[in-house]
């Protein structure tokens, strides 16, 4: 098997249902990663790899006991620092405001959970995701993993 990281979403997914890859190894593969190249590429403001790596655990038990997988059963993903995520910060980018704990999950954090998906934390964000570039003052910017001397670009760091 490739990599993981260069098979894609549809791959990934279809790997998990056949017993390939568990969601644990997923999330670890992903998480090694974040932390390898995050302090270049500034991609990620906030990492929750506790809680990624027990709903990778929860996952793999549920489909050790034949539980009915779901849509996007153990697949890791990441959030913008403006969705709310129960139990993680929200900075919106910007220090003009508090850095509230989410009480609660955003709509599309429970749709995508409810699917199946790990949440590995949150992602760079443009102050409150006005500019076309993701750079603020909370974090280090993002840069382009193909040429980290520039600019992620876009508003999804």
């Amino acid at each position: 098997m490739s990599d993981l990281y260069e098979l894609t979403a549809v791959e990934q997914r279809d790997a998990l249902r056949r017993g390939e890859v568990s969601a644990r190894e997923l999330t670890e593969h992903y998480l090694a990663r974040i932390e390898s190249l995050n302090p270049e590429l500034g991609a990620f403001i906030t990492v929750t790899a506790e809680k990624a790596l027990e709903r990778a655990r929860a996952a793999d038990e549920f489909q050790a006991h034949g539980g009915q997988l779901r849509r996007l059963h153990g697949l890791p993903l990441a959030f913008k620092d403006l969705t709310d995520v129960a139990g993680v910060k929200t900075t919106h980018g910007s220090r003009a405001v508090e850095h509230a704990v989410a009480a609660s999950n955003h709509t599309l954090v429970e749709v995508l959970e409810r699917a199946g998906a790990i949440s590995l934390g949150k992602t760079q964000v443009p102050e409150f995701g006005l500019t076309s570039y993701s750079e603020n003052r909370i974090a280090p910017p993002a840069r382009n993993p193909l040429a980290p001397a520039t600019s992620a670009g876009g508003s999804s760091g």
